[in-house]
């Protein structure tokens, strides 16, 4: 009895390991943003990180992508809707060499490493007039998961997420999808 009990708790703590090891990943139809770039935003959230992931296109169809974000946090907390999220690193990807050449020429970020596909950090960097987060720089972000979507906080000036009070209050207009496991 006292062996089965043991056995028990071993697939216990198994099974819940491998739900909290489990990855969401979700995704937003093409959108525009800024009047002319063309984006699709992706997150991928685990019980410990968070990436956050935006691909730039050259079409309103969102078929020719010349530019990626990738943001990475570790989840520091989370209670409730509020997640506080430390920054472990930021990259920008080319994703073609004509974006490459072009941010290379520019010395975009203040690198002259651009390469097709080969993932730049930018942590702490300017881009174009962006501050970006530096390593371990916390985000205090809202969240909210139901089986088929992700919602992410509005980022305003009042709350753009860069302390705990300036948390953002309400949730963006734009849906991250998550697949149906038919879908994948």
């Amino acid at each position: 009895m006292i062996a089965f009990g043991k056995i028990a708790v071993f697939f216990f703590i198994l099974a819940t390991e491998a739900v909290m090891a489990s990855v969401v990943s979700a995704q937003t139809q093409c959108f525009v943003a800024n009047d002319d770039d063309y984006l699709i935003s992706s997150i991928s959230l685990s019980q410990s990180e968070l990436t956050q992931r935006w691909i730039a296109f050259e079409d309103e169809k969102c078929e020719n992508p010349y530019l990626e974000i990738t943001r990475n946090y570790r989840i520091k907390n989370s209670k409730d809707k509020n997640f506080d999220l430390e920054t472990t690193e930021v990259t920008y990807t080319a994703r073609t060499a004509e974006a490459a050449t072009s941010l290379k020429q520019v010395r975009y970020c203040g690198s002259t490493l651009w390469k097709k596909d080969l993932p730049i950090s930018v942590v702490g960097r300017d881009c174009d007039g962006y501050q970006q987060p530096k390593i371990n720089q916390m985000f205090f972000q809202i969240l909210d998961k139901s089986e088929t979507r992700i919602l992410v906080g509005e980022l305003t000036k009042e709350h753009d997420g860069t302390t705990a009070i300036k948390r953002p209050k309400n949730f963006d207009n734009l849906i991250f999808i998550i697949p149906s496991s038919s879908d994948q």
